[in-house]
């Protein structure tokens, strides 16, 4: 417990931000916390273009928090959609390089199978994520104690 009681409880209230702004063919992606952000192309690829945090993740309740926010503009033509994730997603949505035989300094990547398959179900469902929230609630899931958000924006012809 905390001597400071003001300390304890803004340590309660560490909260992520992640957010895009998705105008065809560009997206802005805005970041404080440990969440991260994928952008999907037609030709399914994926670009883990805001990493998880390297360092400890600063929260809004932070000091200093606003020197801490993370920003990344991106122009792709053939953009098919966007993925936001808190870091309790990471173990599904994120593929360790030595999985792509890379060394580990290059940093996690996109778990394609995740990602495509994500926007692929959405799709077929017409928006209906409730396969999505069956995968993240099973037990493939279970492997992590944190919480387990996404949020997904398809283009449209994408």
């Amino acid at each position: 417990m905390s001597a400071d009681p003001v300390a304890a409880d803004l340590g309660a209230l560490a909260a992520t931000l992640t957010a895009a702004v998705v105008a065809p063919p560009w997206v802005a992606f805005v970041s404080l916390g440990d969440g991260f952000g994928t952008l999907l192309t037609r030709d399914d690829r994926c670009h883990l273009v805001l990493p998880p945090p390297a360092a400890p993740a600063a929260f809004l309740s932070s000091p200093g928090a606003a020197l801490r926010v993370r920003t990344f503009a991106v122009w792709e033509p053939d953009l098919a959609g966007v993925v936001l994730s808190t870091d309790g997603c990471a173990a599904l949505a994120l593929d360790h390089p030595a999985v792509h035989r890379l060394p580990p300094d290059v940093g996690p990547l996109p778990a394609a199978g995740f990602f495509l398959g994500l926007a692929a179900t959405l799709r077929e469902n017409h928006g209906d994520a409730e396969p999505l929230r069956r995968r993240l609630s099973g037990p493939e899931a279970g492997r992590t104690g944190d919480d387990l958000t996404v949020v997904c924006a398809l283009v449209e012809g994408g």
